[in-house]
């Protein structure tokens, strides 16, 4: 029964140690399977010490830009709408993921150049809402998907907003 010490072996190198995985297969394509070759799976499993992944660091980042970009926009008197809400979130995801590729002692000076380009860029925001004919009036104290277009047009390529 070879073959379905195989097929573990595969389920390990995927789903990594300690995973809990079934796999029914039937006798003919088990008699019939072709033998992999894998890379041995990794001896240590890729969640770390507090049974978190990789994928922490870059989500807390963006949350804290993504806060950083809510307070700013507060102390001034302004709300994201729903619209430039998911724009803003996912702009500021891709530049995590770009930024988390960088080596550690680059990530802080880049964090605070992100900061301040979020800052101008929702200042910019606040300003289209003003200039922007009656979007005042249909939406007091929003930033919206309207105002992210027009900032976004007078800005890019402004990184992190901007590839």
């Amino acid at each position: 029964m070879s073959s379905g010490i195989q097929y573990r072996s595969v389920l390990q190198w995927i789903f990594g140690f300690g995973a809990s995985v079934f796999l029914v297969v039937a006798s003919q394509a088990c008699r019939s399977a072709v033998p992999l070759t894998l890379p041995a799976p990794p001896t240590q499993s890729p969640v770390g010490e507090l049974g978190v992944a990789q994928l922490v660091p870059l989500e807390s980042s963006s949350d804290e830009l993504f806060a950083f970009a809510q307070e700013h926009a507060s102390s001034k008197g302004y709300r994201f709408g729903s619209g430039a809400d998911v724009m803003l979130r996912n702009k500021i995801m891709l530049a995590t993921q770009n930024m988390m590729s960088l080596p550690a002692s680059q990530r802080k000076a880049t964090t605070a150049e992100a900061k301040k380009n979020i800052a101008r860029f929702i200042d910019e925001m606040i300003a289209a809402s003003k200039e922007i004919p009656g979007y005042s009036t249909r939406n007091p104290g929003v930033i919206g998907e309207e105002t992210f277009t027009k900032a976004a047009s007078q800005l890019c390529p402004l990184w992190p907003i901007c590839r």
